[in-house]
């Protein structure tokens, strides 16, 4: 129950969450709170989905950030050279009124059965953060 309770709270934060599996390069979507956002299926291809995902739904001028923030093969030796346990930035993305909105996705690697896995979690961006 207290898991349930929890799980809740999370999915009342994050937009989209997707766990890529490092080991074999794909990337499956756990939770879809917006209907704009597509899922993936169990196993897709992670780079050719997060490159789709770019075309689709992230801002033409951020689209190339955006691509090599969340490349795989590279996502543990930056969590390693930053000062935090994981890694986050702010892009513009499609929202469901049709504008761009600015949305903050978290890569948080984790370990699961001897896998190396990354949790990404996308999220509206607090605008208090963006005025600081």
């Amino acid at each position: 129950r207290r898991f349930q309770l929890a799980l809740r709270y999370l999915y009342a934060v994050y937009e989209l969450v997707s766990i890529i599996d490092l080991s074999d390069n794909t990337i499956s979507t756990i939770y879809k709170g917006s209907s704009i956002y597509q899922g993936t299926r169990f196993g897709d291809d992670a780079l050719r989905v997060l490159e789709r995902f770019a075309k689709d739904y992230i801002h033409p001028k951020d689209e190339e950030r955006f691509i090599a923030f969340v490349d795989p093969p590279t996502v543990e030796e930056r969590v390693i050279a930053s000062e935090r346990n994981y890694l986050v930035d702010s892009f513009r993305a499609h929202s469901h009124r049709g504008s761009y909105e600015w949305m903050t996705i978290e890569l948080v690697p984790m370990q699961v059965d001897s896998q190396k896995t990354v949790l990404m979690c996308m999220r509206k961006t607090s605008m208090e953060v963006i005025v600081k």
